[in-house]
């Protein structure tokens, strides 16, 4: 009697950890061969901190993150497959073709793709559909699109689909140090306490 194996969706993201840190340890390799440019400029009374990339992430770059996106959205299908083959007591499930987690914006597409007869979860039980419902990006108060699941669909989509994507380095932290002679002058910080830009 079949039941859920879970081996495969847990080697997914296990793979998936492995591409991060594929992925860092290359943009760390990039960023040595190609350190930021940092300069500072004074226009008009106030002092501007530019940080701008010498070169272009490589597209090699770009395709282990595809690879990390497209295994974490596979975990995820590996892991609908198994609870309906579980519930079914058949390996493959009856609708094993169109079984595929299901990641929606709205209750309403929710209904559509996942609950329908032959969709998404069709062969679940209620009380795994359900589960899998309460996960989706339209529950959280910020609106779907600041959802994890919401931003994993839609860039596994775009890069599966069209071109890589393009990285870019995104400031995290930043301190200043200036001294008084040479950056605190009248005028420095305008009315909207403007200190640094960044690009």
């Amino acid at each position: 009697m079949p039941s859920a194996d879970f081996t495969t969706a847990l080697a997914r993201v296990d793979r998936a950890a492995a591409h991060r840190e594929e992925l860092w340890a290359a943009a760390l390799v990039h960023k040595t061969e190609h350190p930021l440019a940092q300069r500072f400029q004074t226009i008009d009374g106030e002092v501007c901190a530019v940080i701008s990339a010498t070169s272009p992430f490589p597209v090699e770059v770009a395709v282990i993150f595809g690879e990390w996106l497209y295994n974490l959205r596979a975990a995820l299908d590996a892991l609908i497959y198994e609870l309906a083959a579980d519930n079914t007591d058949q390996h493959p499930p009856p609708n094993a073709r169109v079984l595929q987690y299901p990641i929606c914006d709205t209750p309403e597409k929710f209904e559509k793709t996942a609950n329908r007869t032959r969709g998404y979860l069709c062969d679940l039980s209620a009380w795994a559909r359900t589960g899998i419902e309460h996960t989706q990006p339209y529950y959280i108060p910020t609106g779907s699109k600041g959802h994890a699941l919401w931003w994993l669909s839609e860039l596994a989509k775009l890069d599966r689909h069209r071109r890589h994507h393009l990285l870019a380095w995104r400031v995290s932290a930043i301190e200043v140090r200036a001294s008084g002679d040479k950056f605190i002058e009248e005028g420095f910080l305008n009315r909207h306490g403007f200190l640094a830009a960044f690009q």
